[in-house]
């Protein structure tokens, strides 16, 4: 929910633990205190076999992108998990875990492996207490979050691209102080699903946050809009052939290294076209269309324009 006091979720930061343990650069960081002191208080359990594990079988390989471990593979797999009896589960659908034919990192058997190794360091390493102590700090950086940016996103827009079932969430990664991701899972049944937009934490003052507030809600958008815009993306990838090659030309391993393959490169093109859809319908519609194509442009998606088009369309 929207309006959470506390968008932290133990079961992310649990499992970006580990994965910060064993080495991934891409939930290492060391910006905050709180940052700092996961690796003051956990150090000693790095040769934990749940680490070792990590360590030899979830490895983040940005040359391997379609398998990489990365962040957002963290948090995909946390928010399929449940409490149960004093430790983890996966829930009961894992389809949005497992199914994923265009980035294949976790499967059935290697989740369940995982789970079984983390609930062992859950027990040992006395988490829940040390997460507890971080409840304030949790609170304050939550509505932060809320007060400047989560409040200024207009919801509504998203229900005609979701179905009445589905809701949106956020959840706060303390664990890293940059990147984001969106992620979908379903809900108790196959017509609800749980979108989440996952924001960082930047070691910042409230001041220097507001200098990143409009990045940010730009960001928190984005995210949710993935929820749609792979679906979009993954049809017309396999039903398009003129949508499907300006993918695979844009495709620039030195520019655009996390979009290393056809498939992942047209949902960020689909995706960033309907975060440039949703700021012109809530403001200056040429003049934000412009700016946000052009810096898009910039940045290496050099049909950016092509696929707003086509999605203003629809």
């Amino acid at each position: 929910m929207l309006t959470d006091n506390n968008y932290v979720d133990e079961r992310i930061e649990l499992t970006a633990l580990i994965f910060r343990l064993s080495g991934n650069p891409q939930v290492s960081h060391k910006l905050t205190k709180y940052q700092r002191n996961l690796n003051r208080k956990f150090a000693c359990l790095k040769e934990h076999s749940v680490v070792e594990y990590t360590k030899r079988y979830l490895k983040c390989d940005y040359l391997r992108e379609k398998h990489d471990f990365g962040f957002d593979a963290v948090v995909t797999l946390a928010l399929h998990l449940k409490k149960d009896n004093g430790g983890f589960s996966l829930v009961d659908n894992i389809d949005y875990l497992i199914d994923d034919e265009i980035i294949v990192r976790w499967t059935e058997e290697n989740a369940h492996q995982f789970v079984e190794h983390l609930n062992q360091f859950y027990s040992e390493s006395n988490f829940t207490n040390f997460f507890n102590a971080y409840t304030k700090y949790f609170e304050k950086q939550s509505s932060t979050l809320y007060n400047n940016v989560i409040s200024e996103i207009d919801t509504d827009w998203f229900l005609k691209y979701l179905s009445d079932d589905d809701y949106l969430r956020v959840a706060l990664i303390p664990f890293t102080s940059s990147g984001a991701c969106g992620i979908t899972l379903y809900g108790e049944n196959l017509n609800n699903r749980i979108v989440t937009a996952a924001l960082p934490v930047f070691p910042v003052n409230t001041m220097t946050y507001l200098l990143l507030r409009k990045n940010m809600i730009k960001v928190a958008i984005h995210e949710f809009c993935h929820s749609f815009g792979n679906i979009k993306a993954d049809i017309w990838y396999n039903e398009d052939n003129s949508f499907r090659k300006l993918c695979d030309e844009s495709i620039d391993e030195k520019k655009l290294s996390n979009y290393a393959t056809g498939n992942i490169m047209a949902r960020e093109y689909v995706t960033r076209a309907y975060t440039i859809l949703y700021f012109a319908q809530h403001g200056n519609k040429n003049d934000i269309v412009a700016r946000m194509i052009n810096t898009d442009r910039d940045q290496g998606f050099i049909y950016i324009e092509q696929v707003y088009e086509m999605i203003a369309k629809e």
